[in-house]
């Protein structure tokens, strides 16, 4: 039809016209009262029975969501994986809450590693993604069990309880810990178990429902219709995101590897199934949260036709992926920007309409309207790419000793990032007519917080050894008030640089004495590793870090550097140079006239805050910004 339907997170389920000018939707089922939408929770996913909507058919009013069920709102983390069937009702044209039959109640300790892939196969079974439980590495032990829960695998079911093709449940699923008090037990019911599934269980021993295990955190997982095949993006823990085939009986290896890397834990003896590694893993450099979509099969790109196409939610970037036979797979970069107006949000999933055409989501953080919808298009003649060699950016008057150009200021902070050995210049370009009087030639302040930069800032920083020079970075922030970076490679006779066109590189640096040392010239696709959106995405420049005094190389003059940005007019609002001894400020670490407490708390923030802070996901929750009090750092001391 002409219609698309969203599934929000939040628990609603939405229908608008197919058109880029709508402006109302239409609600079929609100039951957020019920839906843990906290963290990667939610409403996740929707399959339409094939039969819905056909007038003979005992299935025409029948869809399934999986969702992440709560008795209670303000528990926020235990909570069900929750898979119910619903009663479309044509009188109303809507969906009542009431018309719910659960099929599955999984009861689970830990709001992430959700799953939401959902679909109906070309067989007319019903296949659903589960997480692991959650935590880090494993921590529940769920990623290879059957016998316990409905976690960390495929599952595949009969939601029409055909007895030629399937039998009845064998074994319930079990609470893999005591639910908080008057919860519901786990329970299975209303379908049956395919007898083609790969571990059957006569005696009721395990559980029959998997089609597949080994999962870590599935986001999302797909069918290709033509062609039957099942793709699946599935979240690593800390070094590798993957891309799997899903097959039966396929065992795609979480915990004991991640993607092509061992471990955390050790492999099983015996192995259910078999091994089934990735089709692509990357690594946490390229991207941080692995998005699944779909097989292209469209009109508007027919260059795409019958290839996969996956994004991150980390870095932004969308792939398509070609399978090429008993070969490796290729991957083609397709688009690198943000999703979702403001910090914080970036995609969530993958669309596609009646005519086979991608869509992009993106999240609302707080907004429950707040999401935005793209659609994968194309210009002309894309963006033009940097110029090749350092030279030719003009951003230095004299190469050979990096002489800035005009309007090319330096600038140091206090206590630099660590970055293996390397000593940094650095360098600030501030758009502007030589009177810096508009929003748009202006630094929005701040004391503490982050400051604003106006659109075509430039931050330059230069990596060197003292024999040897190795990269130079740009930082900038476009037209549409994105930061990119790219970098050039030095050559090693240090007569220019030159551009690196996309991918990382890594190279080993002979050092005097006949050692060497491997330098890792980073791709464009990595700034967001440590540029975070939590971060706002500049990392060193910022008042505490730039409150102290240095020498220009163009006057000879030593002077603050705030207070020097100030003067020459690149502040709104213009800061009080009285204040600033007064203001919070780094240490060095070398430096001994201040505390060993400050020292340490400016080099992890520094260093950390980035990822480590209350508004980033990270692993360890600590919060290494200096601004918060030692006390509710969660650095020292805590269990």
């Amino acid at each position: 039809s002409n219609r698309l339907m969203v599934v929000e997170k939040a628990g609603r389920l939405v229908v608008f016209e197919h058109d880029e000018t709508v402006s109302s939707k239409t609600v079929l089922i609100d039951i957020r009262s019920q839906v843990e939408s906290s963290h990667d929770s939610g409403m996740m996913g929707l399959a339409f029975h094939p039969e819905f909507g056909q007038a003979a058919s005992p299935n025409k009013d029948f869809l399934y969501i999986y969702y992440r069920y709560t008795p209670q709102k303000s528990e926020r983390n235990r909570a069900y994986c929750r898979l119910s069937r619903f009663t479309w009702d044509a009188n109303t044209n809507a969906i009542a809450p009431s018309s719910e039959f659960v099929l599955i109640n999984q009861y689970d300790r830990h709001n992430w590693h959700n799953g939401g892939g959902i679909f109906f196969g070309n067989d007319g079974f019903l296949y659903i993604s589960v997480g692991d439980e959650g935590g880090a590495n494993d921590t529940y032990g769920s990623g290879q069990k059957r016998n316990l829960g409905l976690l960390a695998g495929v599952l595949r079911i009969d939601v029409d309880n055909d007895p030629s093709r399937s039998h009845a449940i064998r074994r319930q699923p079990r609470n893999p810990a005591t639910p908080p008090s008057g919860w519901p037990n786990s329970y299975s019911q209303g379908y049956s178990i395919p007898n083609d599934n790969p571990w059957l269980s006569p005696d009721g021993s395990q559980l029959e429902e998997f089609y597949a295990i080994g999962l870590r955190s599935p986001h999302r997982m797909t069918i290709d219709r033509p062609t039957g095949r099942i793709y699946l993006g599935d979240v690593g823990q800390g070094s590798r995101e993957e891309i799997s085939n899903v097959v039966r009986g396929a065992n795609l290896q979480w915990p004991y590897r991640e993607g092509n890397r061992t471990g955390p834990k050790a492999k099983p003896n015996p192995l259910t199934g078999f091994d089934q590694p990735p089709l692509l893993d990357y690594t946490r450099t390229v991207g941080t949260c692995v998005i699944g979509g779909f097989v292209y099969r469209g009109a508007l790109h027919p260059e795409l036709q019958g290839k996969y196409l996956f994004g991150d939610h980390g870095s932004s970037r969308i792939w398509s992926l070609e399978e090429t036979g008993s070969g490796p797979v290729t991957t083609q970069l397709l688009t690198l920007t943000r999703h979702g107006p403001g910090p914080k949000r970036g995609m969530s999933a993958f669309g596609v309409d009646a005519a086979g055409e991608i869509y992009v989501m993106s999240l609302a953080g707080t907004d429950l309207d707040g999401g935005r919808i793209y659609r994968l298009d194309k210009t002309s003649g894309g963006i033009p790419e940097p110029p090749a060699l350092l030279s030719q950016t003009t951003a230095f008057s004299d190469l050979s000793n990096l002489t800035p150009s005009p309007g090319v200021m330096p600038y140091e902070v206090i206590q630099p990032l660590w970055s293996d050995g390397a000593d940094k210049k650095r360098w600030i370009a501030i758009p502007n007519d030589g009177t810096p009087d508009t929003a748009s030639e202006t630094v929005g302040w701040s004391e503490q917080g982050h400051w604003n930069f106006p659109n075509g800032t430039v931050l330059i920083k230069h990596f060197e050894f003292p024999h040897r020079r190795l990269e130079t970075r740009f930082f900038v922030k476009g037209d549409d008030g994105d930061w990119f970076g790219f970098t050039y490679r030095w050559r090693t006779d240090g007569s220019d640089a030159e551009l690196l066109p996309g991918p990382a590189v890594d190279e080993a640096i002979p050092l005097p004495g006949g050692d060497s040392q491997t330098w890792h010239f980073p791709g464009r696709n990595e700034c967001s590793t440590c540029h975070t959106d939590e971060a706002n995405t500049v990392l060193g420049v910022k008042s505490r870090h730039l409150n102290s005094s240095i020498t220009y190389p163009l006057t000879g003059r030593t002077a603050n550097q705030i207070v020097t940005l100030n003067r020459l007019g690149f502040f709104s609002p213009s800061v009080n140079e009285a204040n600033l001894t007064n203001i919070l400020t780094s240490k060095n670490q070398d430096d001994t006239s201040a505390t060993l407490e400050r020292r340490a708390r400016s080099y992890l923030d520094i260093n950390c805050s980035q990822c480590h802070q209350p508004a980033a996901p990270t692993q360890a929750a600590f919060d290494a910004r200096l601004e918060t009090a030692p006390w509710f750092q969660d650095i020292i001391g805590v269990v």
